[in-house]
């Protein structure tokens, strides 16, 4: 119920926006998680869990209006089948030796 109700007045700030400006905010939000994602493995001790949980944060915002504006059946439909292809992904992982830990 809570989801809902944050989901909607996500929804609602969005459409006081362009589509521009929106897909603007959500490239931008993409890009600060990954900049705080980066700086992590390259500086552990710079980057704490609460910048990274707070740019997630923005980025599930911005996914919420995504799904709105590209349908979320079809978000859906498109995670399962990369999902899918994952799996056979790792497989073919495990099974290369070149991606054997090394002893």
């Amino acid at each position: 119920m809570i989801k809902n109700k944050l989901r909607k007045k996500a929804l609602s700030l969005a459409s006081s926006n362009t589509e521009t400006i929106n897909l603007q905010k959500a490239s931008e939000e993409l890009l600060e998680l990954a900049l705080e994602l980066v700086q992590r493995v390259n500086k552990p001790h710079k980057i704490n869990d609460k910048a990274i949980i707070l740019e997630i944060a923005d980025v599930k915002i911005r996914l919420w209006y995504l799904e709105q504006r590209f349908g979320k059946n079809s978000v859906k439909t498109a995670v399962t089948k990369k999902l899918k292809s994952l799996n056979h992904v790792n497989i073919r992982r495990r099974s290369n030796p070149r991606f054997k830990k090394k002893s």
